[in-house]
This record gives structure tokens, C-alpha cells and sequence, in this order.
């Protein structure tokens, strides 16, 4: 991947709200080994949560948006869409951070004909984010629901298997979410900062998938 030298607010400015967008997603779902062309639809929104889900499904992939929590993305070691402040109030741009180190980061855009990756010190990056980062992540599961309020005996069962997978071999392989369950779960939640309720949603489920060593999922580099 070619490296950009211009300064950091050039860099920002050059990023067209509309085009860093397309060129984002395509860089992040490149990274998830997924070849994707041109993104061709806007989708009819200029919402940016909305065009990444969207896009996101047609590739059975989800967008978790948390909001500034570049503490999380580091515990996660996962790449991710940052909205930019472009100079001036012109809008925001979009990157993808493909590495985060204590006191650099690399990020990645540019269209297919001239893809770049820039290094930028880490209080400079976080002085241009706009707020929202964009987390793609799978549904290993492939249940919609929250476990175990609206998740049917299999998913249970599926989630106890992953479970094991991790470690927690104490845990039997039944429908009901049991007492040794949620411990697991909660102690996940704990190390990722997340809400401890041994509830699982969107969230605690990316950290359960993040934590199994049998489920690939692209990384940030070195």
C-alpha cells in the first residue's frame, strides 16, 4: 500500500464526504477478505450509520457504532471506519484505522486507482474525530436477539459451545442459561468494559466472538 506524506490537515480536508465513504468500505471489507467492486448505491441516504448497515448486509456482515470509544477498538485490536472533522465545518471524511499503537496510528483510503495509508500521531487522530466509529463484526451465532431474553434453546446451546471453545469446559451442553453461563459471560463483559449484566447483545457478542481463538476475524497490524 503506497504511504502518503502530506501534512495531517491536508489530509483531512482531501476527504470528500461522499467519496472517502465508498472507498472506506471497500478498504474495510477488503480486510475481511472480501472483494467487493465498486459500492454503486448511496442507498438513497446521506446517513452514514444507515449506508454502512446496508452495505454491510449484502455481505452478511453488522455495523456496531460506538461512539468515540477508541479505548474499546484497542481491547478489540480491530479495524474500523473513523469519521474525521474536516477543516473548517466542510463535512465529515471517512478512513479506516488499520493500526493503533500507543503513540501512532495508520489509517487507509484512497479510491482502487490510488489507495494510500498514512501514519498520524495518536492526538492528532483523536483531535479530528468526529465521534462516531463504524465496528463491522459477524454474527457467528446468526441470532438477531438478546440471550437470554429473546433467543430460542438452540442459540443457548450454540453460545455454551462457544463458550467451551474459549475455555469454560465446566460449562454442560443444555438449553437452559444457567448460573455458570452468565458467570462466563459477565467475566467477558468485564474485561471489555462493556455493561456487566450477563446479558447478550450486539456488543458482548463481538467481545465473546473477539476472545475465540476458532473464529477468524481481521485484526489491526502490528
Amino acid at each position: 500500500m503506497p504511504r502518503s506524506h502530506r501534512p495531517w490537515a491536508e489530509t483531512v480536508a482531501s476527504l470528500d464526504p461522499s467519496a472517502s465513504r465508498h472507498a472506506s468500505l471497500i478498504h474495510l471489507l477488503n480486510l475481511w477478505q472480501i472483494s467487493p467492486g465498486q459500492i454503486i448505491t448511496d442507498y438513497g441516504t446521506d446517513n452514514a450509520a444507515t449506508f454502512f448497515r446496508l452495505s454491510a448486509l449484502r455481505y452478511d456482515l453488522h455495523v456496531q457504532v460506538v461512539d468515540g470509544d477508541m479505548a474499546l477498538v484497542r481491547r478489540l485490536n480491530r479495524p474500523v471506519i473513523l469519521a474525521l472533522k474536516r477543516p473548517g465545518g466542510s463535512g465529515t471524511g471517512f478512513v479506516v484505522l488499520t493500526r493503533l499503537g500507543d503513540a501512532s496510528a495508520t489509517i487507509r483510503s484512497g479510491d482502487a486507482l490510488d489507495p494510500w495509508e498514512q501514519e498520524v500521531a495518536v492526538p492528532e487522530l483523536m483531535a479530528r474525530l468526529a465521534g462516531p466509529i463504524y465496528l463491522f463484526w459477524k454474527d457467528f451465532l446468526s441470532d438477531p436477539g438478546t440471550i437470554p431474553v429473546s433467543s430460542t434453546p438452540e442459540t443457548v446451546i450454540a453460545l455454551k459451545l462457544l463458550l467451551r471453545d474459549m475455555g469454560h469446559e465446566e460449562i454442560a451442553i443444555a438449553p437452559a442459561y444457567d448460573d455458570l453461563t452468565e458467570q462466563a459471560v459477565r467475566g467477558v463483559q468485564l474485561k471489555y468494559g462493556l455493561k456487566v449484566d450477563g446479558l447478550v447483545g450486539p456488543m458482548t457478542k463481538i467481545c465473546l466472538y473477539n476472545d475465540n481463538p476458532k473464529l477468524w476475524q481481521p485484526r489491526l497490524s502490528s
